[in-house]
């Protein structure tokens, strides 16, 4: 057996670099590379970047709402108890289920019919190139 040595670490876990640059300077490099001149900014104004993220969102928020709203609507029908109402909507279900299958049908049978014509191709391009073999061959 062989002997192993014991390590262990001696260094600082949490130790963190002091950035040699200021956040300011950051900001004109980062505006540097995308060709536009530097913010004008204070270099002791702390960024709210929080409340920036907030105000962001709070002006997102009521456009994905309508749209959220919308979506649920067109895909739940109207709750209703009558039979009739169910039947109709489920009968209404199966034909969009119906449609949507067809035309996927559709674009398979289409898809099969490329595969079918690169096939031939490439079969008519096997005996061509067999053809020419056979007559190196009968020359030599």
């Amino acid at each position: 057996m062989t002997k192993t040595e014991e390590w262990a670490f001696d260094g600082q876990l949490d130790a963190t670099e002091t950035p040699t640059t200021s956040p300011a300077e950051e900001r004109a490099k980062i505006a540097a590379l995308f060709g536009k001149p530097a913010p004008e900014q204070k270099a002791s104004e702390p960024i709210d970047y929080a409340a920036a993220f907030e105000a962001h969102k709070g002006k997102q928020a009521p456009e994905l709402k309508a749209q959220e709203q919308v979506k649920r609507e067109q895909e739940t029908p109207p709750q209703t108890d009558s039979e009739d109402d169910i039947t109709a909507s489920y009968k209404a279900h199966l034909t969009q289920l119906l449609s949507g299958h067809q035309l996927e049908l559709e674009n398979y049978q289409e898809q099969l019919k490329q595969i079918q014509q690169q096939v031939s191709q490439k079969e008519t391009t096997v005996k061509t190139i067999k053809a020419i073999l056979m007559a190196i061959d009968s020359l030599n």
